[in-house]
Parts: structure tokens; sequence; C-alpha cells
């Protein structure tokens, strides 16, 4: 976005630079795991971006995934198909309780 001047608020791209994301390259902030989308839950994040067998990106990396979200990748899993498994990280506080 910050490719582009003149077309986004340069003060929102700012303060968006400063929102804190997760790492997903950093196993140590979790455990990395292959599963399938009926074995997401909520509160785990994308480690590699999950798209569908055509390619179309469905969730980038990073991604949060969400009750809503799992709702949708199974309905798209059964409509067109999910490249499964999928990579996730499940943050550490999660990793210990599981």
């Amino acid at each position: 976005m910050k490719a582009r001047p003149g077309e986004y608020n340069p003060d929102l791209l700012d303060l968006l630079g400063r929102v804190p994301l997760p790492r997903v390259d950093d196993a140590s902030e979790g455990m990395v795991k292959e599963l399938t989308i009926g074995n997401l839950t909520p509160g785990m994040y994308a480690h590699e971006e999950i798209l569908s067998t055509n390619g179309t990106l469905l969730v980038p990396k990073g991604g949060e995934i969400t009750h809503p979200l799992i709702q949708r990748l199974k309905n798209f899993a059964n409509r067109v198909g999910v490249r499964e498994p999928v990579r996730v990280l499940v943050p550490s506080s999660r990793a210990r309780a599981a």
C-alpha cells in the first residue's frame, strides 16, 4: 500500500504499521501443526497461506482462525475444495494446554 502514494492516507498507513501481529514464522511462539479443516480451532493462526484446490487464496499467512472462518472454510471445502492439510501455528499458551 505504501508503494502506491496518494491512494491511501499516510497517517493511517503509519498506524497500521504499528499494529502488533503474531509472528507465524517463529515456532518458539507456539507449535506448528498440519491439520485438516475439520480439526481447526479458533485462536490458531495460518502458518502458510490456505488455498483452494484451484489456487485461490482463502486465508493469508498469519491470518487468525476464527469460528466464522472455520465454518466458511468447511463450506468452501465441500463446494470447491481446499488444499489440505493446512499448516497452522498454535500459540504457546494453547499448545501447552493441548
